[in-house]
């Protein structure tokens, strides 16, 4: 497949991976539907993407709602006759051991914390995916699939529950093969700031 007929969706776009994947796809002639929950850098996107050969077009997408994921997914395959690509790259970081110690009082993770992770960097690209698959079964066109996950910086290792996380929730998606989905996936770690 050609990029300059990629129709994609690209969540986190408002910054990071999602801004560079945008940008690129937009570059090379691509039809992109942007997402992320931060519009005023959805807007910077937007004008950097003018005058370049594709097009992008930005609304608000929260990854870990529901309503949301459905509303967005439904109006980028309305508006770009099918969707062909995705790259899941919206993900958070919420710093934080389970337990410390600090001057004598120990301190937790609070739930709310560790939840909204888990629903941003887990559930969000389970809903995407789901939503996108869901609009382009019926596509006439070879799928393209790109994803980013990001869950948590961490070892590789496999008795880490992550990783065995990873592992049940995409291992079966390899099976979309024989409907012609290529899937590639790649994992994020955070790096250090300069």
């Amino acid at each position: 497949m050609r990029l300059q007929d990629v129709r994609a969706i690209v969540t986190g776009a408002a910054s990071g991976l999602g801004k560079h994947f945008t940008l690129q796809l937009a570059r090379a002639g691509a039809l992109v539907a942007a997402g992320d929950i931060d519009i005023k850098g959805l807007e910077q996107v937007k004008n950097l993407s003018q005058e370049m050969p594709g097009r992008v077009v930005t609304a608000r997408l929260d990854a870990s709602q529901e309503a949301s994921v459905t509303s967005f997914v439904k109006e980028a395959a309305q508006q770009f006759d099918g969707l062909n690509a995705l790259v899941n790259s919206a993900g958070i970081l919420r710093d934080g051991l389970l337990a410390s110690n600090d001057g004598g009082w120990i301190k937790k993770l609070p739930m709310a914390q560790w939840k909204q992770v888990l629903d941003v960097n887990l559930t969000g690209p389970y809903l995407v995916t789901r939503e996108v698959i869901s609009k382009s079964w019926h596509g006439k066109l070879n799928r393209v699939w790109l994803s980013t996950f990001p869950l948590f910086p961490t070892t590789e290792t496999p008795d880490n529950p992550i990783t065995q996380l990873r592992r049940r929730v995409w291992m079966p998606v390899p099976a979309l093969g024989r409907w012609n989905w290529r899937v590639r996936a790649c994992a994020w770690a955070q790096l250090p700031r300069e």
